[in-house]
């Protein structure tokens, strides 16, 4: 189960990010993330973008080669979709995760690349020749509607999902391996889209631990640990990043963090059990009772105003 620290951290998390994008400003946790999130899996993909021209790109829209450097063209090309189909994973973060999400992203990351032109690769839709993840076979084309559609069925039967429930999506989801590149990209987009959503401290691989990583992927049937290891270092290390850029300011109120529980579809019951684990303003000073009642009145409130809005 996540916690409501957590919970709260990611909740400031999307409305700072948010804010930020809206803002242009740089040098915050919105432009952090696109760089870092951008720059490294790409990196893992075989990309030959530096750091610094992820950077440049992000902020200029342009890249200062250096001396007789050569650069790929379809490198500037997927970074740039890279940075659009964050923001719409920003944007969207609370949407289910269906086929049509999955193969909309897909489509943000690869459209305007070398690939887009050829009739073979399907940009946007699943792949129509076989691929392989090293010598390990990957679904048949003709299985992968079906396989990602038992993958997400199975997966969004959960009603809150854990770290552990991502990422064993994110395993099953290249076994399946459902587009004929870009399947670690958009997979690592999912990831961090469905953190967001769950209340759970998003995480960004890094380049420099590409082979754990890999090793996690490959060996997971046998050891889970590997790769839920790796992945709760990547956490650890972008709390940090949180700790540092998000404004203590930004708080949840009780109202808000209802809607929230609401949205989930949680239970009245659950959602007065979640509420009394946090120290809201309005429970200061009062007993158990007085606070049920005080949540009690807010969630006929707020189901009320919902139902006359939606008149």
């Amino acid at each position: 189960m996540n916690n409501i620290e957590d919970k709260n951290l990611v909740e400031r998390l999307i409305l700072q990010m948010k804010d930020e994008k809206n803002a242009n400003r740089k040098g915050g946790i919105y432009y952090i993330t696109q760089v870092e999130l951008a720059y490294n899996s790409n990196r893992i993909e075989g990309s030959r973008l530096s750091k610094e021209h992820t950077y440049n790109l992000f902020e200029t829209s342009t890249i200062l080669p250096n001396g007789n450097e050569v650069i790929d063209k379809n490198d500037i090309i997927e970074t740039s979709n890279h940075f659009h189909a964050f923001n719409y994973i920003l944007n969207t973060n609370k949407e289910p995760l269906t086929e049509k999400y999955i193969k909309y992203l897909h489509y943000m990351l690869k459209q305007g690349t070398d690939d887009a032109f050829k009739s073979w690769f399907n940009v946007g839709e699943y792949k129509k020749l076989e691929n392989f993840i090293g010598e390990q076979t990957t679904s048949k084309p003709e299985n992968v509607s079906k396989n990602i559609r038992e993958l997400l069925t199975k997966y969004n039967k959960k009603n809150e999902k854990t770290i552990e429930d991502v990422i064993d999506f994110h395993v099953l989801f290249e076994k399946i391996h459902p587009f004929q590149d870009g399947n670690g990209r958009v997979g690592r987009l999912i990831m961090f889209k469905e953190c967001l959503n769950n209340g759970i401290v998003p995480f960004i691989i890094d380049n420099e631990h590409k082979l754990f990583y890999y090793r996690g992927l490959r060996e997971y049937d046998k050891e889970k640990g590997y790769l839920i290891d790796t992945c709760k270092s990547a956490q650890d290390k972008y709390r940090i990043y949180c700790d540092r850029l998000i404004s203590k300011e930004i708080d949840i109120t009780l109202d808000k963090f209802i809607k929230i529980c609401i949205n989930k579809n949680y239970s009245n019951l659950k959602v007065l059990n979640e509420c009394l684990k946090n120290n809201f303003i309005e429970f200061k000073d009062k007993t158990r009772m007085e606070k049920q009642k005080i949540v009690k009145d807010k969630i006929k409130n707020i189901q009320k105003n919902e139902k006359d809005l939606s008149r």
